[in-house]
């Protein structure tokens, strides 16, 4: 399956998911250390807020393989034994928005973002940031960071409405 498939399919769970959320519940945190549906889906609106315009931004050829980090990414966003503390710019604030309008604004950059993507070489490196994590990274390696960044929240969105209801 293409990566832009992925990413809108992606797209499409997660709203889902949210979507199975009243609007009380979305607010729920399961405990004081856990975020709610709300703070998850605003983090995660947070945390790939610039990607469209990065992808838009200064690029240049790379001689290693375009999706070299992937796996790398796979085996620490996929492990749900750990729990890594998200940096700082792109932890929940404490303004909460309703869930439609949250939901609209994360849909309404994923498109900005697969527009982006669709109109820029993939395999190129995107020199506007570095990811604090995996460092440098091409348009390939991004979509597939926010694939799997996504599925995590979408296994921890689970186990929140799990343990709320």
């Amino acid at each position: 399956m293409e990566l832009l498939q992925q990413f809108e399919e992606n797209t499409g769970q997660l709203a889902d998911l949210i979507g199975s959320f009243s609007e009380g519940d979305f607010f729920i945190k399961p405990s004081e250390e856990e975020w709610s549906a709300a703070e998850v889906l605003e983090h995660l609106y947070r945390s790939e807020f610039g990607v469209a315009r990065l992808f838009l931004g200064e690029s240049t050829r790379i001689e290693r393989r375009p999706d070299t980090l992937v796996q790398k990414m796979e085996d620490s966003l996929l492990n749900f034994s750990k729990k890594p503390k998200a940096p700082e710019v792109i932890q929940p604030t404490k303004n909460q928005q309703n869930k439609n309008e949250l939901l609209t604004s994360f849909k309404s950059n994923r498109e900005k973002i697969a527009q982006a993507y669709s109109e820029n070489e993939p395999t190129e490196l995107c020199l506007m940031y570095k990811h604090p994590v995996y460092g440098s990274l091409t348009r390939f390696e991004w979509l597939s960071f926010c694939i799997l960044h996504t599925k995590r929240h979408i296994h921890q969105l689970k186990e929140i409405r799990r343990k709320i209801s």
